[in-house]
């Protein structure tokens, strides 16, 4: 009885294991899966960290730190698989390595979505800290390729992590084209070169998991390719706009005077104060008060919920002085770098329009993203010195995916809001005169006004049955230069395939006879100065309107979003 007791040890170490995890114990997880490996009955350390790396996802929407701690465990599982294999070893040892090494890679990918930083000294000297967790991913994907030199999904994957556009640990646009982008091109150019050999089936046709997990691992292959070939023509792409742009700009001759720039009205309305209609009249304004200095203190501005001004977080978090974010320092910085542009013929970035105008019929409307094209950011800085009647304005351009380095240290992550654990980093720069329209964020946000002023308007969540927001189709324009716009019909079936859920209301000038419900809003007001730094809840409403302090000068901000520790309030979603 006893040796038929111990047979069923192993799989009930296992199943316990599982078990354990499922009821959010971290800590017990790890005892039974240890207990389960010495029994053999998980068959290695990859196998707990793919377990692992499962239970992280299925706490992740209800409890972010339980998840992170499952991922840090399946981390240090798929670090020590690795540690099963050499180079010297046997080919299936490498083998296995290599596949080790590249789940590891995509495990800090994960921790790093999560905001979770790296400890000190975890893969080299740039490791440490929030950005580090990326760090180590590019060290497991290089140790990855060093052992298994037709790894296709290494080539894959450190691609991404260069380009900054990983699946993992991505929060910013699905393609990109600025960062590493030659040595970028050259794995995923070798990927493609290696994808389709014999040797490269899905990881589940290869080890015999049936028919199911066959069609798993060939969905994937299918969706990586297709992942593959689009970053690589978006690439091309790229680099035709970023040339087009270099003549355009060459085409232009040296700056006009300033004389002659100041009576153009684009240059007028860029340092011209935004007026507020009158409706807004007693709106109150935002509170400032001294900016935290600990994470208690942040934390208790976040739970207070409410707006506020931060006088004195950049300086206390060392970001860079304004000296360095004029258009002669950043051109001579990262002059060569490439930006991405919007244009608008307006300055407003965002807007609904008349539905016939897009081919639609009479009574639909459609919401209007502005068109985006690509340039060195010395080419934008030179045409931002043009008065062209057509706006450009450097807008969501996420530092992991466009300027990098450089520009992060400018502007770091105040520590005191890393509890919050970051998401994205976006710069935002510009002459002035451009709009953000009114919408909201589901993220925690620190809008940091560097140079410049940024008057904002903003609503409470419990105000959305006052906004009027309502799904549109999603419409968009075709841009030349000079200021040609085409609009792209949108065609029915487009329409219920490309829906944004967006407002109705235009701040400035609101049409009350259509929207009545506004004047139940209650906005606020807030001029953000620079130095300051606006602390925005996830769920507040706002508009946005930028402008300069003199002609020539830049209007510069740089946000950064965490995840949201703010919840909708009741009944938001009876509207639906």
């Amino acid at each position: 009885m006893l040796q038929e007791g111990a047979a069923w040890r192993p799989h009930f170490a296992r199943e316990l294991a599982h078990a354990t995890g499922l009821a959010g114990d971290f800590e017990g997880t790890a005892r039974h899966y240890a207990i389960a490996l010495s029994l053999g009955g998980v068959r290695d350390h990859a196998t707990v960290g793919e377990a692992l790396s499962a239970l992280a996802a299925h706490h992740e929407q209800a409890d972010v730190r339980l998840a992170a701690g499952f991922l840090r465990g399946a981390a240090s599982a798929f670090a020590a698989a690795a540690g099963d294999g050499s180079p010297d070893g046997a080919p299936d040892a490498s083998s296995a390595a290599a596949a080790a090494h590249r789940r590891a890679a995509e495990t800090e990918e994960a921790l790093h979505a999560l905001g979770e930083a790296a400890a000190e000294g975890s893969g080299g000297a740039l490791a440490s800290g929030w950005e580090g967790r990326l760090a180590a991913a590019q060290s497991h994907y290089e140790r990855a390729l060093a052992l298994q030199p037709g790894l296709v999904e290494a080539y894959d994957g450190l691609g991404r992590l260069l380009l900054g556009t990983s699946r993992l640990s991505n929060f910013g646009a699905v393609h990109a084209a600025a960062l590493h982008v030659r040595e970028a091109e050259a794995l995923l150019r070798t990927a493609a070169a290696l994808d389709g050999a014999p040797s490269e089936r899905p990881r589940s046709e290869a080890s015999g998991g049936g028919a199911q997990a066959d069609e798993e691992g060939a969905k994937r292959l299918a969706e990586r390719r297709r992942w593959r070939a689009a970053q690589l023509a978006f690439i091309d792409r790229t680099r035709r706009e970023v040339e087009g742009w270099s003549e355009v700009v060459r085409s232009l001759g040296p700056p006009p005077p300033p004389s002659s720039a100041s009576r153009s009205a684009p240059a007028a309305a860029a340092t011209a104060g935004w007026e507020p209609p009158s409706w807004l009249a007693g709106a109150p304004e935002i509170a400032r008060k001294r900016a935290p200095s600990s994470e208690a203190e942040m934390r208790a501005v976040v739970e207070a919920g409410e707006p506020v001004v931060l006088v004195g977080l950049q300086q206390a978090t060392g970001f860079a002085p304004a000296s360095r974010w004029g258009a002669s320092a950043l051109r001579a910085a990262c002059g060569d770098s490439t930006v991405k542009v919007g244009v608008s013929p307006t300055g407003r970035y965002d807007g609904p329009e008349a539905g016939h105008r897009w081919g639609l019929p009479a009574g639909r409307e459609v919401l209007v993203r502005p068109p985006e094209t690509f340039m060195r950011l010395g080419d934008y800085l030179r045409l931002l010195e043009e008065p062209t009647p057509e706006s450009f304005y450097v807008e969501y351009n996420a530092l992991h995916q466009y300027l990098g380095a450089p520009v992060r240290a400018m502007a770091p992550v105040p520590p005191q809001a890393l509890y919050l654990r970051p998401l994205l980093a976006n710069l935002w720069l510009g002459k002035g005169a451009t709009t953000s329209p009114l919408h909201y964020d589901e993220y925690e946000n620190l809008l940091a006004q560097v140079s410049g002023t940024k008057e904002l308007v903003l609503f409470p969540p419990s105000d959305l049955p006052h906004l009027y927001y309502t799904p549109r189709a999603k419409g968009t324009l075709r841009y030349a230069w000079p200021n040609t716009f085409e609009r792209l019909p949108v065609s029915e079936a487009d329409a219920g395939a490309r829906v944004v859920f967006a407002s109705s209301v235009n701040v400035s000038q609101p049409d009350l006879r259509a929207h009545p419900a506004l004047q139940r809003a209650s906005p606020r007001r807030c001029t953000l100065r620079p130095g300051e730094t606006l602390y925005l809840p996830a769920f507040w409403h706002h508009e946005v309107h930028s402008r300069c302090a003199a002609q020539g000068e830049l209007n510069v901000a740089v946000n950064f979003w965490f995840r949201n520790a703010t919840r909708p309030p009741e009944g938001s979603y009876d509207l639906i």
